[in-house]
């Protein structure tokens, strides 16, 4: 029997409903956890801000504590893995990196819960629409009138456009998101389409000013998604055999479309005008993998691996020095927390994506965001590390579409 002691009541009224604090707490924090000068690295003043923004997500939780608790202890394979961070103190190359990561990833995950707890998934939805409006117009406002600063400028990436994200391919992740938010905003919503529609324009625009191509392939599957969603999902309440039938033969088309695609990489590649070393990252995996072999079941702890003396003889290596990801999430993801930590995180991913499914066949309208995303995350970590090796935004998000996913289904049941 479900326990109705953790199912709150959200408002659901809107936006305004919530005090102007609230407001102010929400979208400053999404713009903290999103911006990299607040959320990666491992300086003094990283840790003061970090410190800090830790307080006041603690004050904001503080009245609803005990309804948090409780919720915490409903995602248990969640918290297994949270458990399991701070347990990769004990192992970790550079101990205090790892004390900052812990830091940093608990403050983003009290504040996911605390977002959870206080509104629904159109509150949440809303909040994430405003957060991505204001992003690219300050984005695109300040490339036009600052451009040494939100522009790259020198040797790498000349000309292409990092916005307020710091680089080219933090914006266009970013514009990616935005590109499937928006879309999803105009298709579920009877209002404010035309401005939906700008939105969407303006993503694009900076997504192409970025010229982050692994941004515009992941950007054109998540582009598709909403809409073969909305087919599969017409197919499954008119005729169940039918879906089935366009299941299976959807299956089929889908392994000859990855077969066409792994046979033809290079004519890809060059359309892309990338070389099938994906920009040198395959040779980076190469010489990573070895790494990874060293410390397979368990990694080198929390953020440590790219602070410790091993990533000196990557930089050695590859003749890269100041590299601080693999361009992989999965890569990176090892090299934290091993085989062990890969298992536990898949078994979690999964049972979201699952969840997520679920939901948008059951309610439909925004929810399809939830499953978006969490296909976002997989599709987007393959050749780019944008999960717990980068800011906070892509925690934040994973733990208010699990936790959210969850709340929805056992309200719906």
């Amino acid at each position: 029997m479900r326990d109705s002691s953790i199912a709150l009541n959200p408002t659901t009224s809107g936006i305004k409903s919530s005090s102007f604090l609230d407001n102010v707490f929400i979208i400053f924090s999404l713009f903290f956890f999103a911006l990299p000068q607040t959320t990666m690295g491992a300086s003094i003043n990283q840790i003061v801000v970090n410190f800090i923004m830790l307080c006041i997500t603690l004050l904001f939780t503080f009245p609803i504590i005990s309804t948090m608790v409780r919720v915490i202890f409903t995602d248990k394979i969640l918290l297994v893995f949270i458990c399991y961070c701070f347990m990769s103190l004990l192992w970790s190359a550079v101990p205090i990196i790892t004390l900052i990561f812990l830091l940093k990833i608990i403050t983003a995950t009290l504040f996911a819960y605390y977002i959870v707890l206080k509104y629904n998934a159109e509150l949440f939805f809303k909040y994430i629409i405003i957060f991505l409006m204001i992003s690219a117009v300050l984005s695109f406002v300040f490339g036009i009138l600052f451009p040494q600063y939100f522009i790259h400028q020198g040797i790498n990436h000349t000309g292409e456009w990092k916005g307020i994200f710091g680089h080219k391919n933090a914006l266009g992740t970013i514009c990616a998101i935005g590109i499937f938010t928006t879309e999803i905003w105009f298709l579920t919503k009877k209002t404010n389409k035309v401005i939906a529609g700008l939105y969407f324009g303006l993503f694009s625009v900076l997504l192409f000013l970025s010229s982050s191509r692994t941004a515009i392939v992941v950007s054109l599957i998540c582009l598709v998604i909403p809409i073969i969603y909305r087919v599969y999902k017409n197919l499954y309440n008119i005729h169940r055999s039918l879906f089935a039938s366009f299941i299976f033969f959807g299956t089929i088309g889908t392994v000859g479309a990855i077969y066409v695609i792994t046979s033809n990489l290079d004519f890809l590649f060059s359309l892309l005008d990338r070389t099938p070393t994906l920009t040198g990252r395959t040779e980076i995996w190469a010489v990573v993998r070895e790494f990874i072999y060293e410390r397979m079941w368990f990694g080198y702890g929390g953020g440590g691996f790219w602070y410790s003396s091993y990533a000196l003889d990557v930089w050695n290596i590859l003749n890269y020095p100041g590299l601080t990801s693999s361009h992989s999430g999965i890569f990176d993801f090892l090299l934290d927390f091993g085989v062990i930590g890969l298992v536990i995180i898949s078994i979690h991913y999964f049972s979201v994506l699952i969840r997520a499914v679920k939901l948008s066949f059951l309610k439909g309208g925004i929810t399809i965001w939830f499953l978006v995303f969490v296909l976002f995350i997989l599709i987007n970590n393959y050749s780019d590390s944008r999960f717990l090796n980068t800011t906070s935004i892509f925690w934040v998000l994973y733990v208010c579409s699990s936790v959210f996913t969850k709340k929805q289904l056992s309200t719906s049941t």
